[in-house]
C-alpha cells in the first residue's frame, strides 16, 4: 500500500462523491484542505448525495456495485485503503485541516448545525474508532502513532479552530473525553495515557468545573480516571463525596479511602459544615472509623454549634459521635 501524504490523505477519504457529484468532491477536497468555499458543508448536509455514508462511515456496508463505481474515477480505490487514509489524515495533518475535516463529518452525517462539542466529539470518535480497530503490523504501528499525536493538546488546538478561546476549547475537550455515553468507550484511549493524566492535572480548575455539571455516570467516568492519579484529584473526588447522586457519593467514599487517613480527613473535613446533610450520612460514617476522623467531627459539630441554626446536621454528627452511625 503507497504512502500517502495529507492531501492525497483527504482526496481518498472523499473519494465516494467523485462518481455522482465531481464538482462537489472538488469543493469538498478545497475546503478540507484550504477552507475554500465553506458553503460546501451546507450542499452536503441539504443534498445527501449517493455514497456520501461512505465518508461518515470508510467501512460502511455498501453495495460492490457503488464500490465500483468509485474506483472507476478514483483509480486504486477501495475501503480499506479509505481506512487507511483516514489514519494518515489523522496522523499527519494539521489543527486547522482536522478541524475543517470533522465540521464536513458532521455536514455528511446531517448534523451542520450541531455544536462544537457535538461537532467535535463525531471527529474523535471516528479517531477512536480507528485506533480500536486497525488490524495487522502497519495498523498497529498507525495506532501507536496516532495515539501518541492525539494528545488533548492537540485536541485543545482542533476546538480551537472552531472559535473558542483556551478555557472555552479546553473545557471541550474535558468534556468530551471524560462523559460517559453510547459511544465514549471507544474514545477512551486517547485520555488513559500519561498525556491525558498531565492534561487532567493541569486544567484542574477546568476539570472541576465540567465534572460537576455531568451526569451520574459522567461522574463515575471521572472516577475512573482519578484513580489513576488520585492524589492530584482528592478535592474534586471529595467533593463528588457528597454529591446529590447517591452512586457517585459511594464511589467517591471508596476511592478515598484508598489514601492514608490523615488525608481523608483533610480532603472530607471542609464537607461537613456546607454539604447538604442529606448527602452527609456516608462520609459522616466514614469519618467515625478513620484515624482523627472522630476529632474532625467533633470540630464540626462545635462550629455549627456556635454557628447558624443547623438541626439536621448537627444530629448526624452527634449520632456519628455517641456511635450510633459505624462505618
Amino acid at each position: 500500500m503507497r504512502e500517502l501524504d495529507t492531501s492525497d490523505a483527504v482526496r481518498d477519504c472523499l473519494a465516494p462523491l467523485r462518481p455522482v457529484h465531481a464538482e462537489l468532491y472538488d469543493r469538498a477536497v478545497g475546503y478540507v484542505l484550504d477552507g475554500a468555499a465553506p458553503h460546501v458543508l451546507h450542499t452536503l448536509a441539504t443534498q445527501q448525495p449517493l455514497s456520501v455514508a461512505l465518508i461518515a462511515r470508510p467501512d460502511a456496508v455498501v453495495t460492490e456495485e457503488r464500490l465500483d463505481a468509485v474506483a472507476a474515477v478514483h483509480p486504486g480505490w477501495t475501503q480499506d485503503g479509505a481506512q487507511a487514509a483516514r489514519r494518515t489524515v489523522y496522523r499527519t495533518a494539521p489543527a486547522p485541516v482536522l478541524a475543517r475535516f470533522g465540521r464536513l463529518l458532521t455536514s455528511v452525517s446531517q448534523e451542520d448545525g450541531a455544536d462544537v462539542t457535538e461537532r467535535f466529539v463525531r471527529l474523535v470518535d471516528d479517531v477512536g474508532r480507528l485506533t480500536a480497530g486497525a488490524q495487522g503490523r502497519r495498523g498497529r504501528e498507525d495506532v501507536e502513532e496516532t495515539l501518541a499525536r492525539w494528545t488533548p493538546e492537540l485536541m485543545s488546538e482542533v476546538v480551537r479552530e472552531y472559535g473558542l478561546p483556551d478555557d472555552a476549547a479546553v473545557a471541550v475537550v474535558l468534556q468530551v473525553l471524560v462523559r460517559r455515553d453510547r459511544t465514549s468507550d471507544q474514545r477512551r484511549a486517547l485520555v488513559l495515557n500519561a498525556a491525558g493524566d498531565a492534561f487532567l492535572v493541569r486544567h484542574a480548575g477546568i476539570l472541576a468545573r465540567v465534572v460537576t455539571a455531568l451526569d451520574a455516570a459522567g461522574k463515575r467516568s471521572f472516577l475512573d480516571l482519578a484513580a489513576r492519579n488520585l492524589e492530584a484529584h482528592t478535592g474534586l473526588v471529595a467533593t463528588l463525596a457528597v454529591d446529590k447522586a447517591p452512586e457517585v457519593r459511594a464511589n467517591a467514599t471508596d476511592l478515598i479511602a484508598r489514601l492514608a487517613d490523615g488525608a481523608q480527613v483533610r480532603a472530607l473535613a471542609p464537607h461537613l459544615t456546607v454539604a447538604d446533610p442529606d448527602r452527609l450520612g456516608a462520609v459522616v460514617s466514614h469519618l467515625a472509623g478513620v484515624a482523627d476522623g472522630v476529632a474532625a467531627l467533633g470540630d464540626a459539630l462545635a462550629r455549627i454549634a456556635s454557628g447558624r441554626l443547623d438541626d439536621e446536621r448537627e444530629q448526624l454528627l452527634r449520632r456519628a459521635l455517641d456511635g450510633e452511625l459505624s462505618s
